[in-house]
C-alpha cells in the first residue's frame, strides 16, 4: 500500500495517462462558466482502491467506465458500476471507489471554478450513477490534447467538450428505449406533415399504428407536452416566420401552415404572442 498525500492506493495500478492544466490550483485568467482542470485514462487490476477524505478534491470529477466493474461509495452507500456506466463527484466530496472485477478500465475528467457544481447538477443525472453507453474516447482524447495548449480557444473548446461528454452520457437510455425510438419517429412524421390541414394526432396515431393516448404518453414523457401541443407549436412557429419574412396574405399563410383559415390564424397568433398578425408582422 502506498500513501500519496491523503490518498490511499493499493497496487497493482497501471496509469495509462493523467494530465492536469499548468498551475492546477490557479484558475485561468479568462472569464468562463467553469474551468477545465485534468483528465485521465486508467486501467486497474488486483486489489485496487482509491480513498480520499472529504475536502481534498475541490472540483467536479466525472467517471466513465469502459470495462470491468467498480464500486463507488456515495453518502456511505455502495453502488456497482460496470461497462458504459457514468457517475460524478462534487467538489469536496469524499472520494471512494474500488475494483470489483479482476481488472477494469475507465476514463475521467475534472473541471472546477465557481459554476462547476451548478453546471453538472443542472443536468439532473442521479448521484448514484447511470448507464451512459459506450465511452466517447475521442472526446476525452481531444480534451487531453487541448489541455496541453491552454490557449483561450482551447479553454473554450474544452468547456464545449465537457458539455458534449455529459450530453453523450445522457443518450444511452434512449439508444435502448423503444419509447424514444417511437417518439423520434413521431416527431419526424409531424415535421413532414404539419403543413397539411387535416393532419392531426389521430392521423399520427394511425400512421404509427397505436392509439392517441399512447402517442400523447410518449410525447409527454420525452418532451413534456402533448402531441397536439407540439403540432400546434410547429404550425404557429412556421406561420410567424412567414408573417415576418414574407408579404403573403393571412389566408395564404394559414394554408401554408396547415391552419384552417385566416380567422384561426389570428386566434392562434393572439393566443401565443398576445398580439395581432399585423403587429407581429411589423
Amino acid at each position: 500500500m502506498e500513501i500519496i498525500g491523503q490518498m490511499v492506493q493499493k497496487r497493482p495500478m497501471h496509469i495509462r495517462s493523467s494530465w492536469c492544466r499548468p498551475q492546477v490550483d490557479e484558475l485561468p485568467q479568462l472569464s468562463l462558466p467553469f474551468y477545465p482542470r485534468s483528465v485521465g485514462h486508467f486501467a486497474v487490476a488486483g486489489t485496487y482502491s482509491e480513498e480520499v477524505p472529504a475536502g481534498v478534491k475541490p472540483f467536479v470529477q466525472l467517471y466513465w467506465v469502459i470495462s470491468g466493474e467498480l464500486e463507488f461509495v456515495f453518502d456511505g452507500t455502495r453502488y456497482k458500476l460496470g461497462a458504459g456506466d457514468v457517475c460524478y463527484r462534487l467538489p469536496g466530496e469524499p472520494h471512494i471507489h474500488r475494483l470489483l472485477s479482476g481488472q477494469a478500465e475507465y476514463r475521467w475528467l475534472t473541471f472546477d471554478g465557481k459554476g462547476a457544481q451548478e453546471f453538472i447538477e443542472s443536468f439532473g443525472f442521479p448521484r448514484t450513477g447511470w448507464h451512459g453507453g459506450q465511452c466517447p474516447d475521442e472526446l476525452f482524447i481531444e480534451y487531453e490534447d487541448r489541455l496541453h495548449e491552454m490557449t483561450p480557444h482551447c479553454l473554450r473548446r474544452m468547456c464545449s467538450i465537457i458539455t458534449e461528454v455529459i450530453c453523450r452520457a445522457g443518450t444511452a437510455e434512449g439508444n435502448e428505449d423503444a419509447s424514444l425510438t417511437l417518439f423520434r419517429r413521431a416527431v419526424a412524421i409531424c415535421r413532414k406533415n404539419f403543413q397539411t390541414a387535416d393532419f392531426n394526432v389521430n392521423r399520427l396515431a394511425k400512421i404509427l399504428q397505436i392509439n392517441r393516448s399512447t402517442v400523447n404518453r410518449h410525447f409527454i414523457r420525452h418532451m413534456g407536452i402533448s402531441a397536439g401541443k407540439y403540432l400546434e407549436q410547429l404550425k404557429i412557429q412556421y406561420a410567424s416566420t412567414q408573417l415576418q419574412s414574407t408579404s403573403k396574405t393571412l389566408s395564404e399563410i394559414a394554408e401554408m401552415s396547415g391552419l384552417h383559415d385566416a380567422a384561426y390564424l389570428c386566434r392562434i397568433i393572439k393566443k401565443h404572442y398576445g398580439t395581432t398578425p399585423s403587429k407581429l408582422r411589423k
